[in-house]
C-alpha cells in the first residue's frame, strides 16, 4: 500500500499453476477536490491493472495486461452534473526477462503506455461527446418558443440519463 498526495496505490502478486508463471494486480485511486471553476467539484480516478505473466521463449516472458479505468466527476449546486465513464483495454507483449527487476521494468512500461492510451481515449470519447452535446444544447437557446420547449424536454431527458 502506498499513499500519495490525494491517492493510494496497492500491488499484489501471486504464483500461478506453473513454476515460472505469476500474476499481478496494480490498483490506483486518485481523489480530486476543487476541480470545478468555483473549486467545489470533485472527481475520482480508479484504475485496475491485472497482469498474467508466462514464460516465453528462452529468456523472455509474455505479459498479458487487462486494464480498467473508472472516472467520475461531480459538479456542485445548481449546475449539478455527474459524469462517469469506464474503459477496459488489453495488451500483450513478449519481452526479455532474466530477473525479477526486469519483470518490474517490463510491467511498468506496459502499464504506463496502456494507461496513457486509455486516458486519451477517455478525454476524446467522453469529454469530446459531452462538449458536443452541450454545444448542441446551447444552439437551441436562440430558437423560437417551440424550439425552447424541445430544448427543455431534451435537457430534462439528458439530465435523467446522466443521473441514472
Amino acid at each position: 500500500l502506498h499513499v500519495f498526495d490525494s491517492g493510494v496505490s496497492s500491488t499484489y502478486l501471486w504464483d500461478l499453476e506453473h513454476d515460472a508463471n505469476f500474476a499481478a494486480c496494480v490498483l490506483f485511486r486518485k481523489d480530486a477536490m476543487g476541480i470545478s471553476r468555483d473549486a467545489r467539484g470533485e472527481g475520482r480516478w480508479d484504475a485496475l491493472h491485472v497482469f498474467e505473466v508466462k514464460g516465453g521463449s528462452k529468456g523472455s516472458a509474455v505479459y498479458k495486461l487487462t486494464s480498467t479505468i473508472m472516472l467520475s466527476i461531480l459538479t456542485p449546486d445548481a449546475g449539478k452534473m455527474h459524469v462517469a465513464g469506464m474503459i477496459t483495454r488489453q495488451s500483450e507483449r513478449e519481452e526479455v526477462a532474466g530477473s525479477a527487476r526486469q519483470h518490474v521494468i517490463n510491467m511498468g512500461k506496459q502499464l504506463e503506455e496502456l494507461e496513457i492510451q486509455m486516458r486519451h481515449a477517455l478525454v476524446h470519447v467522453y469529454f469530446g461527446k459531452l462538449a458536443e452535446v452541450f454545444s448542441h444544447l446551447r444552439n437551441f437557446e436562440s430558437g423560437s418558443g417551440e424550439v425552447k420547449q424541445q430544448h427543455g424536454a431534451l435537457q430534462a431527458s439528458l439530465a435523467a440519463a446522466l443521473s441514472a
